[in-house]
């Protein structure tokens, strides 16, 4: 009986080292999720108005084939900073250059050089959520 314990308890004690590995390994390893060529180029003209709409070339590697949460902030030199919606994409995996982020320019962002700001967050398992930012060439907003 005494032997039954024993393998029953070096049993449970392997089981909760294997599960603090996995969770560890679920928790730290470097996951690959997207790499953006920085800046993403502005398509057209770099001088917009309020109202106008504005495309993005964005050049970019994916290695993982989960959906992603997209959101965008211009930013514009004088600090002021203007959040658009978030969308949910599911962009393919590779090398692919694509004409994205169509979107109009609001008529609260101030005149001056701003850029936008794109932040994904990759959900690559129930513990980890990685987060990719990157930014546009400048533009300048006009009246």
């Amino acid at each position: 009986m005494k032997k039954y314990i024993e393998i029953a308890s070096l049993t449970i004690i392997l089981l909760a080292n294997f599960i603090a590995v996995y969770f560890l390994f679920l928790s730290f390893y470097p996951f690959k999720t997207l790499e953006v060529y920085e800046p993403v180029k502005v398509v057209g003209s770099k001088i917009v108005r309020r109202g106008e709409s504005m495309d993005f070339e964005l050049t970019y590697e994916k290695y993982v084939n989960a959906e992603v949460e997209r959101t965008r902030v211009i930013i514009c030199d004088d600090g002021n900073l203007v959040t658009l919606s978030s969308e949910a994409i599911l962009l393919p995996i590779g090398s692919h250059t694509l004409n994205t982020n169509h979107f109009i320019i609001p008529a609260k962002i101030s005149n001056g050089q701003c850029h936008v700001q794109w932040s994904s967050a990759y959900h690559i398992n129930p513990l980890r959520t990685i987060i990719v930012t990157y930014s546009s060439e400048n533009f300048t907003v006009v009246p």
